[in-house]
């Protein structure tokens, strides 16, 4: 009996430290399975897919999924200022400007840390790789 109770306890744990599985079920909806063709699938096909999934990709977390939808809505003041899709006004480092004043037209971007005290944050077009480093101000763009 002890033994069992060991046995599960490490199995527990060392699942615990697991990445995020991919199950089909639990990260598509029905209609983007209908949409995709998984719904149509025979069971071991599915499986496969997963394994396929799991072996070769990463499950994204809730905050990777909500930073991975941002986009940039509007340049300010030639690249002075950004908005992004989530309504946030970032102030771009004088620096950077040049850089942000030809980013006119809509494209994802990721927000990452800068290292600069001044400027904490990195704005990552995620098209080209170029980035420029912001910080938020709480400025609506009505404000001008």
């Amino acid at each position: 009996m002890r033994y069992t109770t060991l046995f599960f306890a490490t199995l527990t744990l060392l699942c615990s430290q697991l990445p995020a599985q991919i199950l089909l079920d639990e990260v598509m909806s029905r209609d983007e399975q209908q949409k995709t063709g998984v719904a149509k699938m025979p069971r071991a096909q599915k499986l496969a897919l997963e394994a396929w999934l799991n072996k070769n990709f990463v499950l994204k977390t809730q905050s990777e999924q909500q930073t991975s939808n941002l986009s940039l809505s509007i340049n300010l003041d030639g690249g002075k200022r950004l908005e992004l899709s989530d309504n946030s006004i970032w102030e771009i480092a004088p620096d950077d400007v040049q850089k942000a004043s030809i980013w006119i037209t809509p494209f994802p971007v990721q927000i990452s840390p800068s290292g600069d005290p001044d400027y904490p944050c990195l704005i990552i077009n995620t098209n080209s790789g170029v980035s420029v480093r912001a910080r938020p101000t709480t400025q609506s763009t009505e404000i001008q």
